[in-house]
């Protein structure tokens, strides 16, 4: 299951648990009754941000330990998006030869690596 899967699995089972419609946790965290059917459909384009996701957990009443789960599986999906929107790995090993880390002798693995660092050090920078 995809990080983006899990998300939506998990805010719409907790949001049912709780009794809430759409509408209601929408209005309760003050966001749209659509942009909580993407989430929880895993249809949203672009990946979720932290205040969203923090809001639906205060409404939904989740313990700290799952929204902090929820805020990291947002920054995996920024960080896939990221690199999809980059274009790195599809383009891999075009970058290694452009900045040299081919020849540095890095494999595709560790060049993976030290993007998604980079990409980390990105998503910490504030908002």
């Amino acid at each position: 299951m995809s990080a983006k899967e899990e998300l939506a699995k998990e805010v719409r089972e907790l949001r049912e648990q709780r009794g809430l419609s759409l509408s209601e946790l929408g209005r309760r965290a003050h966001l749209s009754t659509s942009y909580i059917s993407q989430i929880e459909s895993a249809k949203l384009g672009t990946p979720p941000l932290e205040a969203p996701i923090v809001a639906i957990g205060h409404v939904l009443e989740a313990t700290e330990e799952q929204i902090d789960y929820w805020v990291s599986l947002t920054g995996k999906l920024r960080q896939q998006r990221m690199l999809e929107v980059l274009g790195i790995e599809r383009n891999l090993q075009n970058l290694a030869t452009a900045t040299g880390l081919a020849a540095m002798g890095l494999t595709p693995e560790e060049i993976r690596k030290l993007v998604a660092t980079t990409v980390a050090g990105v998503n910490q920078w504030p908002e």
